[in-house]
């Protein structure tokens, strides 16, 4: 069956016609155009100015989510590519990125432990490590949640190298 009487119609359609208008002046891709996405997406002012704390903390955010070591904030390729993205900007040394992690963890056990505080619920969080017949070394997390009578639970399982562990 063919599509021609379907674009015969939709050719002579005064509806079509409207939509495929109003489709093309909400779809003003001109660059100049200040309601361009491309413009929108790049324009700088929704977004803060960078700063050394703000770059600090986006290249530990960088380690911990790549799981990568302190002397990845001195690597001479990553440190050239902070320089030539913000010039004015010291990059982050290894041992300032470990401080910075530092206080961010006690900001978050301080934040947690009024969080906890303030429920009326009963938590119990249980953690076990073990290393499997083929050397392979897991950690299993186990929270349990009791709140207005309902118990939440969560297992997860993580598989970590030999080197995170001295299980003798």
């Amino acid at each position: 069956m063919s599509t021609h009487p379907i674009r015969d119609h939709i050719a002579s359609c005064i509806l079509a016609k409207r939509v495929k208008l109003q489709r093309a002046k909400e779809s003003d891709d001109s660059i100049d155009s200040p309601s361009s996405p491309i413009r929108q997406r790049f324009d700088a002012h929704d977004r803060p100015t960078m700063t050394r704390k703000l770059l600090s903390e986006k290249v530990l955010r960088i380690i911990a989510a790549g799981n990568l070591p302190f002397s990845f904030a001195e690597n001479p390729e990553f440190v050239a590519l902070l320089k030539h993205a913000w010039p004015d900007i010291k990059a982050p040394s290894r041992r300032s990125t470990r401080d910075l992690l530092g206080d961010k963890v006690d900001d978050c056990r301080v934040e947690l432990r009024e969080r906890f505080q303030s429920l009326d619920s009963k938590i119990s969080l249980s953690l076990d490590a073990w290393r499997s017949r083929g050397n392979i070394e897991f950690l299993g997390k186990f929270l349990l949640l009791a709140c207005n009578g309902k118990v939440h639970t969560t297992l997860r399982l993580q598989r970590y190298p030999i080197t995170y562990f001295n299980m003798s």
